[in-house]
């Protein structure tokens, strides 16, 4: 019996309960003598859930950066891949010509929504680009590129 005191007095000090005799029927002594466990398991899973989500935010962030670094990579190319655009002229809604450099040549393309063509391959020099710009770009392309040109182009596709 002073066992069963001792541990109802050790229990008793755990919780704010107050103590429980020994003389006491059992229907009077309470079931759940520890809440202040209860109340540290509560806080013990609000910790682990923070520490999970601030694991899974970790992991998350260093796969996103090893995938922009490993993406970044992937595109270079090389310098002899390079492609610029010089100058692009809108015709119309989804409808362009742009004057490009790939690889040191220059080329005149028509770009639609669903099409990119290679109009005319144009031999120019650094310099000579410099004073096309300071002209109107229209002006360019009357120059290089007529619509005689254009239909007979067409007339031959068809």
């Amino acid at each position: 019996m002073r066992a069963a005191e001792t541990l109802i007095q050790e229990n008793a000090e755990s919780a704010p309960i107050a103590p429980v005799r020994a003389d006491q029927p059992e229907s009077q002594i309470p079931v759940v003598l520890t809440p202040k466990i209860a109340a540290k398991t509560e806080t013990n899973t609000v910790w682990r859930l923070v520490a999970s989500v601030a694991l899974v935010a970790v992991v998350g962030g260093a796969l996103f950066l090893a995938s922009r670094r490993w993406a970044r990579g992937k595109d270079k190319g090389g310098q002899k891949a390079r492609i610029e655009i010089l100058h692009q002229f809108h015709l119309g809604p989804r409808k362009s010509l742009a004057l490009i450099r790939v690889a040191g040549e220059t080329m005149l393309v028509g770009i639609t929504d669903h099409n990119i063509n290679m109009l005319k391959s144009i031999a120019l020099i650094d310099d000579e680009l410099e004073g096309v710009f300071k002209k109107d770009f229209n002006g360019f392309l009357e120059d290089e590129f007529s619509i005689e040109d254009v239909r007979s182009a067409l007339g031959s596709r068809v």
